[in-house]
């Protein structure tokens, strides 16, 4: 399934974007968020990592957290939700599943074109078969018109080669509130898997 959401010529048409089906709390503590991560995932906040910060002088100022069993993305700060945004991560194959990790959000890549498709809004994380990123739903251009794809699947499924895929007003927010540097937590995946095979 395709999604027609905007215009990039000027003057050209412009469709209504697709609301996200992202809620955004407002200070929502972590327990009364669902789905919940469940232990075996890893805890909210990594003993590792709240050393980390600690001894950078603040306690979990900001943090993201991603929640592969439940496709969800959490936006922390100062300890409390402030959006859940839905996501895809990896396919489940042995060579495009998406790794757990943690470490820190890296540089801004914005626009960027890979496996015949566009995606906006894109944030370094880490090297595996390529670069990891956060980055909005991919897209074609089609007579000047972003044409995304596999949007239905955010919060759903995997769908992406490896990296975290969310929408694309999600991706615009994120840019927005600046995550460059900011303790990212990437849980293990716990799905039944595809047939194994090589990514073609």
């Amino acid at each position: 399934m395709v999604w027609v959401v905007a215009a990039l010529a000027a003057g050209g048409p412009v469709a209504a974007a697709a609301q996200p089906q992202a809620r955004e709390p407002q200070g929502v503590r972590p327990e009364d968020v669902l789905p919940r991560p469940s232990v075996w995932d890893s805890r909210w906040f990594p003993i590792q990592a709240e050393e980390r910060d600690q001894a950078r002088g603040g306690r979990h100022e900001r943090l993201i957290y991603i929640h592969q069993n439940s496709q969800m993305m959490y936006i922390f700060e100062n300890g409390l939700i402030v959006r859940q945004i839905p996501t895809s991560t990896g396919i489940l194959t042995r060579w495009l599943y998406t790794k757990p990790w943690t470490g820190r959000v890296g540089v801004y890549w914005g626009t960027f074109f890979a496996y015949d498709v566009y995606a906006d809004e894109a944030w370094y994380l880490y090297p595996d078969h390529g670069s990891i990123l956060i980055h909005s739903a991919p897209y074609t251009i089609e007579d000047g018109v972003k044409v995304y794809q596999d949007m239905e699947l955010l919060g759903k499924a995997p769908a992406s080669h490896g990296c975290i895929r969310i929408h694309p007003d999600d991706a615009a927010w994120l840019t927005q509130w600046g995550p460059q540097g900011v303790l990212t937590v990437l849980t293990p995946i716990n799905l039944p898997w595809e047939e194994a095979a090589p990514a073609g």
